[in-house]
């Protein structure tokens, strides 16, 4: 079955957003063996089994998230570890290396980022990180009251005040980056992010 397929079949939103065809091209044109994967985000367990079932069970699928309800999803080749994806004293009790990292977590652009900056020395060169929906990045987290959508987020204290140009300026950065030949590339597509090391 094609990513997508599988998408649909596990009821991942993935699916419904048009991401899985983008994605399941990037992962073609990687020139290694793909052993790890870290997902930020479990909710339903839904993304996690269709990565298990698209990528094989030799392959480590981890998610992160931190409602620890789920931890039920664990099955075969997923593991889920609870924790908060800013807690750098959590982070550093997953893998040492990950060939794919995909936030689909708290879509809060601080978190985001303090995400990315930690765990990106720690994606395999060559590797993909991706950053979803991006459309989140511009709403009032306030306003539209994310700890109703998002279950995991009445696990926080406080949500910070979205700011755009907290991920604008992350783009900058990894423009330098790409420049100074220090990672491969940026691309941007509709709702999501893909770094390539």
């Amino acid at each position: 079955m094609t990513l997508k397929e599988l998408g649909v079949k596990y009821h991942t939103d993935k699916a419904t957003h048009g991401y899985l065809d983008i994605y399941a091209d990037y992962i073609s044109k990687t020139e290694f063996i793909i052993n790890d994967l870290l997902e930020i985000g479990v909710r339903t367990g839904a993304s996690l089994r269709m990565w298990a079932e698209y990528l094989g069970r030799n392959v480590s699928i981890d998610g992160v998230d931190i409602n620890p309800d789920c931890k039920k999803h664990e099955i075969g080749n997923i593991k889920v570890f609870i924790g908060d994806q800013t807690d750098h004293k959590f982070l550093d009790t997953l893998a040492p290396q990950y060939d794919i990292i995909i936030d689909d977590g708290s879509h809060v652009n601080k978190w985001t980022v303090d995400s990315f900056n930690y765990l990106f020395p720690r994606l395999a060169k060559g590797g993909i990180y991706i950053l979803e929906d991006m459309q989140c990045s511009y709403q009032d987290l306030q306003k539209i009251n994310v700890r109703d959508k998002w279950s995991g987020m009445t696990l926080v204290p406080a949500i910070p005040i979205q700011k755009r140009e907290t991920i604008d300026n992350l783009l900058i950065r990894l423009s330098y980056r790409v420049d100074q030949g220090q990672m491969d590339s940026v691309h941007i597509h509709k709702g999501f992010i893909v770094i390539i090391k």
